[in-house]
């Protein structure tokens, strides 16, 4: 009876009526009969249900300020796409609505359409909590540089940050409300010295990193700078820290940062999506002189040399100058011409001996100009920028770790 009422409604009404309903509501729909399901076989249709979702908001308590944001790729994502595409997406966007719920476990497929959300930012996928992963026994192999783009996307989505949330993380239980870094309480100190003890060996040799080793870097410079916050973001979206209350630098946001201008993002359901967060040659174009060379480049570093690690004042105004590889080098994607340079508390520096290889890896000289020390730096291209360890060699084969960094580009910052 309901569907033959529904039969005698014009097309545009049904549309709007079907417009409400997730993906799989309306797929039932259609299967009523065939007037349904030739006037719900719309592309438009299932673009708005997974760009304007309108049963979304019960499903997202967490989302930050309780707002819907927009979908700032979903041209990009739909724009060209099929009607088969199209469905593919709507359907990936009710399954990460369906993640908030959590009324079941994780879903078997989530390795095939939750990255391309992500890389993707829809809503959706980005008020997913941090913690996700953490405690779930069904939780998919997702490799490190994935989990480390989840990580840091979904933290960077709740700034300013929650220090309860790099507890569960660390798997450390702290209470009490934030405090400054100056007076931590001792959970917070128990926290500081459980992220330190967690990377303190990987830089303890100059060597290559993995992954996994990355990602832990990456996690423990993200805790180093957001548990420097002592003032809520500015109204221009600009962090400070206690360690640059006299030169603040913004940190990246997701809104400035368009990941399917320098990343290859396979369609929903499709092929692996794990495998285009495994560097090359999904992260090719981060590796290019070209990627390189535009704009400046600004990040932190940390000093583990005198008792712990401390959050230095920022390196800003870094100017890298890519150039392409010598003929026969087929492992390097870039070098960094000894023009490039930028400047710290210290001073002025060069940055010498650069190079990028085609896996992701990279490695350069840091001097400063007006005392001549040299410190050698190494890491990783990730998403967000660069991360990595630095230090120096004492002797024939005796290597000081000097603290891990990350630096990311200006024009991800603001608003």
């Amino acid at each position: 009876m309901a569907s033959a009422s529904l039969n005698f409604l014009p097309t545009e009404i049904l549309l709007r009526i079907a417009s409400f309903l997730p993906c799989s509501s309306v797929l039932n729909l259609q299967r009523v009969n065939r007037h349904l399901h030739t006037a719900c076989n719309d592309r438009l249709l299932f673009r708005a249900i997974a760009e304007h979702p309108a049963y979304m908001a019960e499903g997202l308590e967490a989302f930050p300020n309780k707002a819907i944001a927009e979908w700032q790729d979903a041209a990009v994502a739909l724009e060209a796409a099929t009607l088969s595409d199209t469905v593919r997406m709507a359907f990936a966007v009710e399954q990460a609505i369906n993640l908030h719920r959590r009324d079941a476990g994780l879903p078997t497929n989530i390795d095939t359409w939750l990255p391309q959300l992500m890389m993707l930012r829809h809503p959706a996928a980005l008020a997913l909590p941090p913690t996700l992963f953490l405690d779930a026994q069904d939780a998919p192999p997702f490799t490190p540089m994935f989990s480390h783009t989840y990580m840091v996307a979904t933290i960077l989505r709740r700034l300013p940050y929650d220090e309860d949330i790099f507890a569960t993380l660390m798997g450390l239980q702290i209470t009490g409300a934030n405090t400054t870094p100056a007076t931590p309480p001792p959970q917070h100190a128990q926290l500081d010295e459980k992220v330190d003890r967690s990377v303190a060996e990987l830089g303890a040799t100059n060597r290559d990193l993995t992954q996994a080793e990355v990602r832990k870097i990456s996690f423990a410079m993200l805790f180093s700078v957001l548990r420097s916050c002592t003032v809520p973001p500015l109204t221009n979206g600009t962090t400070i820290t206690s360690a640059t209350m006299w030169h603040p630098i913004a940190l990246p946001r997701l809104a400035k940062m368009p990941f399917h201008e320098w990343m290859h993002i396979p369609p929903v359901y499709g092929e692996a999506a794990q495998q285009a967060f495994s560097q090359s040659p999904q992260l090719q174009k981060m590796t290019t002189p070209e990627f390189l060379s535009s704009g400046e480049w600004q990040g932190y570093y940390t000093d583990q040399r005198w008792g712990g690690p401390h959050l230095d004042p920022p390196m800003r105004s870094i100017r890298l100058d890519g150039l392409p590889p010598g003929p026969g080098d087929r492992h390097c994607a870039c070098l960094i011409d000894s023009t490039s340079y930028g400047h710290d508390l210290h001073g002025f520096f060069d940055i010498l001996s650069g190079k990028v290889s085609t896996s992701g890896q990279v490695q350069f000289v840091k001097r400063y100009a007006a005392s001549g020390w040299e410190w050698y730096y190494k890491g990783w291209v990730t998403p967000f920028g660069m991360v990595g360890y630095w230090g120096r060699n004492r002797g024939y084969e005796t290597w000081e770790l000097g603290g891990y960094w990350w630096i990311w580009k200006v024009e991800w910052c603001g608003w």
